[in-house]
Order: C-alpha cells, then structure tokens, then sequence
C-alpha cells in the first residue's frame, strides 16, 4: 500500500525539534524541505540563533527513546561522536531532605552527556541522509502564506542577498521556537489565537566546559537542588563528549550568575551539598564562563482552540517552552515528533489524509506536554517570586512529593517509578495511584 500522504511538507527551523519533525514526516511526503535562518556550522561548535546551546543541556530518557524510534540507532550514532552514557547508577541527584537517592541500577534509564551543538550535529546528519529531505540554511521564512478559505499552502522565505521565494507545501510545520509565525499566521486568516500561560521565573545561569584528572570522581554526572523557597541555586556536573566536563550553575529569580570560574566554585561551594565543589574544584583548564537568562516558562493551549488552519502544524517550543533547568525542552519535542509520526502512520489509505490533523496531534501531545508542565512549573511556585496563576493544591502537591521521593529512598521499584516518571518514560498519573499513596502516607505525616 502505497504510504505518501502529500508532495511536500516544509519545516521553519533546524533545531531540535525541527530535525525530529523531519524525520516524522519523511516517510509520508514526496519530499521534506527544512529551511533554517542561521548558517549550519560542519561541525559541532554553536549557532548564532541558538545562544543557549552554550549551557549544559541533557535529553532526558523520554526523549532519548524517542529519537531512537525515529531514528534507529541514534543512542550508537552519539557513541561514536564522543558522547557519554550515562545509566541512573552514575548519577548522584540530590534531593532536598532525600540526599541522596540510593545508587541502583535502574535498566532500561539512561541519559548521555554531550554538548547540545554535538547532539543537534549528528541529529542533522541523520536526517541529511534521508533521501527525500533537503536542509536548506540561512533562508528565514518571513511569512505562512494562506488560502483564500484560510489553511496554510506554504511559505515565503528571504535568502541573505533579499532574494525572496515562495513555496507551496501540503504541511507547513512551525518548529522556530520564540519566532514562530503560527500566531500571526492565525491573526491573518481570521482564526482565533490560543490562549497562553506565562511562569515567570527570572533564571541566570551559567555554564563552563573543563577537563578532570582521573580518579577524582566515580560519578558521571551530579545534580543538587535547592530546598525552596530557602534556596535558589541549582548545581550539575556532567561527563560530556571526549572525556571533558561541563558544569552548570542556576539562580531562579536572579542575574548574579556566576561571571567567572572563582565565582562559579564559590556558588557550588554554597550549595546544601559540597558533592558539586568536591567534583569541580579539581577542573582543569575551565573555558570561558557563558551566561544566559530566561524570564519566563510560555505555554500556548492550542489544545483549547475550536478550529485550526489546515496544512499548519507548530511544534516544540513554538507550544510551550519550559524552564530549561529540568530539561524537558527538546525532551518534549522529540515525544512531539513521534506522536506526529504515529498519527501520519494511521491515516495510510484513509481520504483527506490531512484533514483535521493539527487537532489531532494537540490533543495527543496534550499530556506529554502537561506532565513536564505540572513537574517544572510545582517546583518553580515554590517560591513567592514566581509570577503567574498558583495551583490550588500547591503545598499538598509539594508534600506529597517529598514523601514519594523519601518512600524511593526504602523501595527500589517506587524509586525506578519515581525517575521514570521525571524522565517522561512513564505517564505522570503513574506516580500517583492509589496504592502508592497509600504507601506513602506514613512519609507524607513525616515530611
């Protein structure tokens, strides 16, 4: 049976979530074109477009898997590129009044330590060797260009030299992140515009590469997190690509990072523990420090929208952009682009194969994207700073965490259930079920 659902789908924006999208869709169109504003580096060093790709960034397992199921032997692609896996029994996470969880062995949970330019590098040489997709860089689309009934039919892109061009597609998927189009596309064609919920937050972060002697540690990666609303400095060390280190220290409702490596060691020094100073105190050669800021987690509910232009899909940060401490971003992309792959699966050999395909995928990768939502957003009201609408049960919530979290500590399976569940391999409502609360009661009265 034949698979191709349309001639073309074109992609705005070669991140993440742009590259995951490629390879969701190439198995459905007669050819898939990425277009990219900034110029692809042929190597791994950063972008222009993508400041942040200076900091420590980490994939959770969620999103490992499913770029995996995208593209097959990817985890082995980011081997061979020097990357370092990491398995849950080589990370240390620190959880306040828990430090730390016990080290066990938990199949099938593992995260690799890798600068984010090396993960989106060998990324794009795997959806460069698709055949029917081409990655067009420095082209920046300027608009979506619609119907006279209102659904997307392509975009009008802008080269350097201001050459315009514009392009027909069957699917226009918006993976540009903070400059998507989708919303002035739907102001334009008369559709109404999602509503969206903003958690301003006000994090400085800052991150630095370096080399260790050997022996100093026999972790692979540290992660400390502060005891809110007390604490606000988050602390990680990870084992990256060719043997080196990469550091990361975060400050919610502040710009002091650090600016330098003396102030980078004293705020690790500050920590509740010294398991991040006793790891990076022995750097050697430490890089430059590197600074970024984010104000604000966005969350756009298309999910709440009663209609949607057809031939337009936006994906990743173009829905929400989550607080990037807990690394749910790409993460959640990925997820995105599988749920994406999956439903263009089912519709092989239906009529109108497109038809009402937006509304489909909100509704799927609604509670991928609410899980990472509720988990980032519960710690980030922790703190009075934090601007936006608090969840009613907040502190019940915060409770009842902590005494999951000191119940892992006696059981290795709720511990396994616990990690999953923050790696987005298991549905949240799994760490809830009545059984588990019930066995959790005792730490709830404790905590």
């Amino acid at each position: 049976m034949p698979t191709i659902l349309g001639k073309r789908a074109i992609i705005i924006g070669a991140g993440i979530g742009g590259l995951a999208s490629a390879g969701a869709v190439a198995p459905y169109f007669d050819t898939v074109l990425v277009l990219e504003r900034d110029e692809l580096p042929i190597q791994p060093i950063p972008r222009r477009g993508a400041p942040q790709s200076t900091q420590l960034h980490v994939v959770l397992a969620g999103g490992m898997q499913a770029l995996c199921d995208l593209f097959p032997g990817f985890d082995n692609d980011l081997l061979c590129a020097g990357s370092t896996q990491i398995e849950m029994s080589d990370l240390s996470v620190e959880f306040p009044q828990v430090d730390p969880l016990p080290r066990r062995d938990l199949p099938g949970l593992h995260v690799f330590g890798m600068t984010r330019p090396l993960l989106e590098f060998t990324l794009r040489n795997r959806v460069l060797a698709l055949q029917n997709v081409e990655i067009r860089d420095r082209c920046s689309v300027v608009e979506i260009n619609p119907s006279l009934e209102g659904a997307a039919t392509g975009v009008r892109y802008e080269r350097p030299n201001g050459e315009q061009q514009i392009l027909w597609a069957d699917l226009v998927i918006d993976a540009a992140g903070l400059n998507s189009l989708t919303k002035p596309f739907l102001q334009a064609a008369g559709f109404a515009t999602p509503d969206e919920t903003t958690i301003g937050v006000d994090i400085s972060y800052a991150s630095a590469i370096f080399e260790l002697p050997p022996g100093v540690t026999n972790w692979k990666a540290v992660v400390t997190l502060p005891e809110a609303p007390a604490e606000s400095t988050t602390g990680m060390v990870f084992r990256i690509d060719n043997d080196r280190w990469m550091t990361l220290i975060a400050k919610i409702h502040s710009k002091d990072a650090p600016r330098d490596w003396d102030e980078m060691l004293a705020a690790a020094r500050s920590l509740r523990t010294h398991s991040l100073y006793d790891i990076i105190r022995h750097a050697r050669h430490p890089e430059r420090i590197l600074r970024f800021g984010f104000p604000e987690s966005i969350r756009r509910h298309y999910e709440r929208l009663e209609r949607f232009p057809r031939g337009l899909l936006p994906i990743g940060d173009a829905i929400c952009r989550f607080n990037p401490v807990y690394g749910q971003g790409m993460t959640v992309a990925a997820q995105e682009a599988l749920i994406l792959n999956q439903i263009l699966a089912g519709r092989v050999g239906t009529t109108d194969s497109l038809s009402g395909l937006a509304e489909t995928f909100f509704h799927r990768a609604e509670p991928k994207i609410s899980a990472a939502w509720a988990m980032g957003t519960g710690a980030d009201f922790a703190y009075e700073q934090t601007t936006g609408v608090r969840p009613p049960d907040l502190e019940k919530g915060m409770q009842m965490n902590l005494a999951i979290r000191r119940l892992a500590v006696k059981d290795a399976e709720v511990h396994r259930r616990l990690i999953a569940a923050f790696h987005l391999v298991i549905p949240l409502e799994q760490l809830y079920e009545p059984e588990l609360m019930k066995r959790a009661e005792p730490y709830l009265s404790a905590a």
